[in-house]
């Protein structure tokens, strides 16, 4: 009987409580991860895969020749872009578009193969040369605003100022191209002052983005303009990036860290903007864009018109920054200026489709196409005063009230 006894409990299998099955399927669940992450680690190591890097563009110049300047990319996503010149002649200067910019070998070129050409004419626009006055029966308007207007990362032809004036008609409009990089509401207040005069120009359109307003020390210092949602800086993301820890260790951390760090930073760039339209925040800011506004309403002898332009951001299923333009919109028009806001055209878009570049999202020619539609279709429907030859040099109607 005891050795019957003793066989079965021998043979009877031991009983695990539900706790220790847990705590062991657990461990070697951890087990997996760590030995899937070791193995991940040492296979990225291997074939040497680090964080996308955009490869900001980079801007080439002759030394030679002050006036024209080249915008390179590392890629030709819209096919709009064109060879790099040769640069075996002469002396050339290439730099980064960091803040401040870096100056690079001309070896770094082969990072940035493909180029737009910006030239300014001997009057300092981006444009053909004007004469004094506009030709006998034409309307002379000008397109005042930053690096829109510009049409920076885009050939000159398919600008916004010159895809507008090819719809209203060049045989009956001249559109100037007054666009200066980084310039703000308050320089483009002045500008339109002395176009004004410079060219007898009766007629303007004021191209607004959200980064147009003055910003207090305080705003200033919270932006790092890595990701301004315009231009994505590899060189400061690269510095941003070098003081977190991961980067000094796993590369699987890396590269995961990397895509959660640019949705953060994108996430408080838009809260920036944001914030800068605050009254709250900066108001001395807003006083003086409400102060250029009701400047340009009452210039004696001008016809001025706002319009909004977005950023290309998020425009699939709306529009972040949309309470900005509407505070914006508010203000010109208890100015006196008529406004259109572009956001509406551009929502449901495919955000990519109208930028220049993964690194650079400035409109690209078919996101300018896209503007100057609705604003010839804007002038036309609700402005037809605007451009009747014989509105010219009266003062411009007040709408807003």
């Amino acid at each position: 009987m005891k050795s019957e006894s003793k066989s079965k409990r021998l043979t009877t299998p031991v009983k695990v409580s539900g706790r220790k099955r847990l705590v062991f399927r657990c461990l070697l669940v951890f087990i997996g991860l760590v030995a899937g992450l070791i193995l991940a680690e040492i296979s990225i190591r291997i074939f040497d895969i680090k964080p996308q890097s955009l490869h900001g563009k980079t801007y080439l110049r002759a030394q030679a020749d002050a006036a024209t300047f080249y915008e390179c990319y590392s890629s030709n996503p819209n096919g709009e872009f064109q060879p790099l010149p040769d640069t075996s002649l002469g002396e050339w200067k290439l730099t980064t578009s960091g803040l401040p910019p870096t100056e690079l070998a001309l070896s770094a070129l082969k990072q940035t193969p493909w180029c737009i050409q910006d030239q300014r004419s001997d009057q300092g626009l981006r444009d053909r040369h004007y004469s004094a006055r506009p030709p006998p029966g034409k309307i002379r308007m000008a397109m005042v605003g930053d690096s829109f207007v510009r049409g920076e990362g885009v050939a000159v032809e398919r600008s916004l100022p010159k895809q507008l004036e090819a719809l209203l008609g060049p045989d009956k409009y001249e559109v100037l191209n007054v666009g200066f990089v980084s310039y703000a509401t308050e320089e483009e207040t002045k500008m339109i002052q002395e176009i004004s005069a410079k060219w007898k120009v009766d007629h303007f359109l004021l191209v607004f983005i959200p980064n147009d307003v003055r910003l207090t020390t305080a705003l200033l210092d919270r932006q790092e303009y890595i990701n301004d949602l315009i231009n994505i800086r590899d060189e400061q993301l690269g510095e941003h990036n070098n003081k977190r820890w991961y980067y000094h260790g796993s590369r699987v951390a890396q590269l995961i860290g990397s895509v959660f760090e640019m949705r953060q930073i994108t996430r408080e760039t838009a809260q920036w903007y944001l914030d800068s339209y605050d009254p709250a925040i900066n108001a001395k800011g807003l006083g003086l864009m409400a102060e250029n506004f009701h400047t340009l309403a009452t210039l004696p002898g001008c016809r001025v018109a706002v319009v909004l332009y977005p950023f290309l951001f998020e425009l699939e299923q709306g529009y972040p920054l949309a309470p900005i333009h509407a505070r914006v919109k508010k203000m010109a028009e208890e100015a006196g200026l008529p406004v259109l806001d572009l956001a509406p055209a551009f929502i449901g878009n495919k955000t990519s489709s109208l930028q220049v570049h993964p690194s650079d999202h400035h409109p690209n020619s078919r996101a300018h196409a896209i503007a100057a539609q609705a604003i010839n279709e804007w002038l036309r429907k609700d402005l037809p005063e605007f451009l009747d030859p014989s509105a010219a040099g009266q003062a411009p109607a007040k709408t807003g009230h």
